[in-house]
């Protein structure tokens, strides 16, 4: 503090009318330029760990700043060397309120390792914007929307029926989609265990790295599970691309599943229930909240995220069902997008005591 009032007392004792809008716009600058720096760190997470990361990146900006215009304004005479140390004085008064202003704003304070309650959730239901089918569920499990993750979902009917007439165009399509369409939702859920998490759902988000890099860092989101093992080839570079991007951001945890599918052609529904258990199980266990997701984020995502709300959440079968059909791009019986009417089946009869963990 008693730097700060130094630094300030000579702000208005060397200051003069001349030299005030040239040292603003450079203020504006090195202000901008270290706001960024704190903000980017602090991203990192909430831990004693990571502030103090945060502290020691903007402390030694600030010291690399006004280094910078000591050397630059101080060439040129005895004249311009003056001019530098006000100059100097001036950027250590402008970024010391920074500083000042960014500690004051320090997350709140918890445990190495253990995520502190984001705000959105802290107040209760009804305290941030939800993506637009998760407004189908109950307000009180309702997870925030993420800027810059797309909750629309891509249905073509036409392309849909060319899909074994001409299944390189359908996947060409498919990909090119899901840089538009991420088909996002999420939800608050409590597991038998007492365990509390948010569980993302969508599409793949290797064409959207900037919602993945949100869900990371504004939402606590620590492990990827991804559903998707099929038929569509582009799945592999696809994953591949996204487990790097997610592990750069901070994720600790890519899950890639093997042998999940939706459809009962070639499996009884107990095999698929006992499945969709395990996988309930693994999203339960596995580190901070959670984001799943299989091709489009319709059919495997919408069985598992439709049998968790049913049973975690008690959500009425129907409000469950609305909320799958949604993602589906459901309009009508006449018009039902990508709905399957075996997994609404499997939503209604899947038995909720396969998750009771007895």
């Amino acid at each position: 503090m008693a730097c700060l009032l130094a630094c300030l007392s000579k702000f208005f004792c060397y200051s003069n009318a001349l030299s005030l809008p040239v040292v603003a716009i450079f203020m504006i600058t090195k202000i901008n330029i270290t706001v960024k720096e704190w903000t980017s760190a602090r991203l990192f997470g909430s831990n004693q760990i990571f502030r103090e990361f945060a502290l020691g990146s903007l402390l030694d900006t600030i010291k690399k700043q006004i280094n910078l215009i000591a050397a630059v304004d101080g060439r040129g005479g005895p004249e311009r060397l003056e001019m530098g140390k006000i100059w100097r004085n001036l950027a250590a008064a402008g970024l010391w309120l920074v500083f000042a202003t960014a500690c004051a704003s320090t997350p709140p304070k918890g445990e190495i390792g253990v995520s502190v309650t984001p705000a959105a959730y802290a107040g209760g239901a009804g305290t941030a914007v939800s993506f637009a089918c998760s407004n189908l569920a109950p307000e009180r499990v309702r997870a925030p929307s993420v800027h810059g993750c797309d909750d629309t979902v891509y249905w073509d009917y036409a392309l849909a029926d060319s899909r074994a007439s001409d299944p390189v165009l359908f996947e060409k399509t498919i990909v090119t989609e899901l840089t538009e369409h991420q088909n996002m939702g999420g939800a608050r859920f409590r597991f038998p265990s007492g365990i509390e998490k948010t569980v993302y759902r969508g599409s793949f988000l290797t064409a959207n790295l900037a919602c993945l890099d949100g869900l990371v860092k504004k939402r606590n989101v620590r492990s990827v599970v991804n559903l998707y093992r099929g038929e569509l080839q582009s799945h592999l570079k696809l994953a591949e691309e996204e487990a790097s991007a997610f592990e750069s951001f901070g994720g600790r945890a890519y899950i890639q599943v093997l042998n999940y599918d939706y459809s009962l052609e070639d499996q009884t529904k107990e095999t698929l229930f006992q499945r969709v258990a395990e996988i309930v199980r693994l999203v339960e266990t596995a580190p901070g909240d959670v984001m799943i997701h299989c091709f489009g984020g319709m059919h495997r995502t919408g069985v598992l995220f439709g049998v968790m709300q049913k049973c975690l959440n008690r959500v009425p079968i129907e409000q469950a069902l609305a909320e799958y059909r949604c993602h589906t791009d459901w309009k009508s019986t006449e018009r039902p997008g990508g709905a399957r009417k075996e997994n609404e089946m499997a939503l209604r009869e899947f038995p909720c005591e396969l998750l009771s963990g007895k």
